[in-house]
């Protein structure tokens, strides 16, 4: 199944923001990005390597380069492919890209986008398979039309395209190698 314009769309819009989730995450590791950590003083007195202040104690703390790089990089890679998939119109890829990149994320602030995109794009694919219209609209006129017909006792028409042009199956010919002879049947 290939996918629509609205899709497309909105791939393209989370793989932009994901590249530019990526950038910034190499910059922070190029540029040795300090990080902020907070504790709870005791007693009005803070650990050692901590600074009271305001009534909490922090401590500024470079990471390793790799703290920053290895999602920078996987956002870069992962948008990458999600570009790839897009221009191929490949939902299955993009579905999964999709959850990886919201997994990958690390906190719900960052995966909360590629996570609902995703299940987004599984919702269309299921409406696409069932009903035949990925739009809520399409599918929504689609499941009234099936439910009244059931009602009514009608035959409800599921063919599709690929069962028209190729008609029913015929079974394959008996292999000489696999198959065993058949015995003439005794009178």
């Amino acid at each position: 199944m290939s996918i629509d314009s609205v899709e497309a769309r909105i791939s393209y819009i989370v793989a932009a923001l994901f590249l530019v989730y990526a950038v910034l995450y190499i910059v922070r590791a190029v540029q040795k990005y300090k990080v902020l950590l907070t504790a709870t003083p005791v007693k009005n007195a803070c650990q050692v390597g901590y600074k009271l202040v305001s009534g909490t104690c922090e401590q500024s703390h470079i990471p390793t380069t790799g703290y920053w790089l290895v999602p920078g990089l996987t956002f870069l890679v992962l948008s990458i492919g999600l570009l790839i998939f897009i221009r191929l119109k490949k939902r299955a890829a993009l579905i999964v890209i999709g959850f990886i990149l919201g997994f990958a994320g690390g906190n719900v602030t960052v995966g909360i986008v590629p996570v609902a995109y995703a299940a987004w794009l599984l919702l269309r694919a299921f409406r696409l398979n069932r009903y035949g219209d990925p739009s809520f609209a399409g599918s929504s006129r689609m499941a009234k039309e099936q439910a009244k017909a059931r009602r009514e006792g009608r035959v409800i028409e599921t063919t599709t395209t690929s069962e028209v042009i190729a008609g029913p199956r015929t079974p394959p010919p008996p292999s000489k190698r696999y198959t065993p002879k058949k015995k003439p049947r005794k009178r």
